[in-house]
């Protein structure tokens, strides 16, 4: 691994320093729901919205998959949209770690899509939601659609 690549040292409880930073993490959208994501006027680019980045109540973590364990079974962020309305977005574990959440392995959860798909084995979740109020959960989930590593990966 480079020194770039090494986890800088976390404050989120929960994460896991053998992700490094350079892994990029992808999040699964429906481009059929408005409040998910934004088009810049200007350049006429997909930018996720901070709904699209908001754990649910009572959730562990979002949900993401892990591109290099997608690699490693010969997928990628494609692989991570389960229907033709899925669009995919991707940021760098290192980014994450920098406004303080973490990520954690999750493979094979339950509850989900074709849950014998190789795609979940790559499953993750970024934590560090908890304890959070309802204000400081919406601006995490703003400065993470901020982050400049985001980017739309895949878009069927």
């Amino acid at each position: 691994m480079t020194p770039e690549s090494q986890p800088e040292e976390s404050s989120c409880i929960g994460d896991d320093p053998s992700i490094p930073d350079s892994e990029t993490l992808y999040r699964r959208l429906s481009r059929e729901n408005p409040n998910m994501y934004a088009v810049d006027e200007e350049t006429g680019e997909r930018r996720p919205t901070s709904a699209a980045f908001k754990p649910r109540p009572n959730e562990d973590g979002l949900s993401v998959y892990r591109d290099s364990k997608l690699t490693e079974v010969g997928l990628d962020a494609s692989a991570v949209a389960t229907a033709p309305e899925h669009i995919v977005f991707g940021v760098s574990t290192g980014e994450v770690r920098s406004i303080k959440l973490g990520v954690r392995d999750d493979a094979w959860p339950s509850g989900v899509p074709e849950p014998d798909h190789p795609r979940n084995g790559a499953h993750a979740l970024i934590i560090g939601w908890q304890g959070l109020t309802r204000g400081e959960t919406g601006r995490r989930a703003r400065d993470l659609t901020r982050l400049p590593s985001m980017r739309l990966a895949y878009q069927g």
